[in-house]
């Protein structure tokens, strides 16, 4: 019975986060221009400190925001930051190939 009233008392937790949650907000930061054409961005819903890190050829990057109408977001987190939490995937497949990880986004 503990079990299910933990449960009950997450789903009231996510309920009432979710009553705050604007998902009518979306976001959209230009994390990087490659020469093959690709536009890396990251796309949030409702919170852009949450957000997912995409890759759209440069038309359908057009045409995803026309469809979303994102708002926009300049600043990117500083690459100076020394923040161990303040990687990107695309770092990741960088040092796993061996190329070394460098930031794609933009400094503030």
């Amino acid at each position: 019975m503990a079990r299910h009233d933990e449960l009950a008392g997450a789903a009231s937790a996510c309920a009432a986060a979710s009553e705050k949650l604007d998902t009518e907000a979306k976001y959209v930061r230009v994390t990087e221009l490659r020469a093959d054409g690709f536009v890396a961005f990251d796309f949030a819903i409702g919170e852009p400190e949450i957000y997912v890190e995409m890759l759209l050829p440069q038309a359908a990057f057009a045409d995803f925001c026309a469809e979303h109408n994102p708002i926009r977001l300049e600043a990117a987190p500083s690459a100076a930051d020394d923040n161990d939490f303040l990687w990107r995937l695309a770092d990741a497949a960088r040092a796993a190939a061996g190329e070394g990880a460098t930031r794609t986004h933009p400094t503030a």
